[in-house]
């Protein structure tokens, strides 16, 4: 079994394994790197959604707003697909 890799010296001199403290660094470089992922990840989502609108959403608005009839708005539906 491994003891911690934080030693004291009879003397009172703090001195640790090499090992340990490079599992110490990979780790928080881990956690580090899921972090900033999970911010850019959640930037992501949260500004897909502000876009501008698209052209089908543009007609739906002025069909539901009635400015343009069922047929006009069948029509320039078909037309934008």
């Amino acid at each position: 079994m491994m003891g911690p890799y934080w030693h004291m010296y009879d003397n009172g001199r703090w001195t640790a394994n090499w090992w340990g403290i490079s599992f110490e660094i990979l780790v928080w470089v881990l956690i580090a790197v899921f972090v900033i992922w999970l911010f850019t990840r959640l930037l992501k989502i949260t500004g897909s959604n502000s876009g501008s609108p698209t052209a089908l959403d543009i007609l739906k608005i002025r069909f539901a707003k009635g400015e343009i009839s069922k047929e006009e708005f069948d029509k320039m539906k078909e037309d934008l697909k």
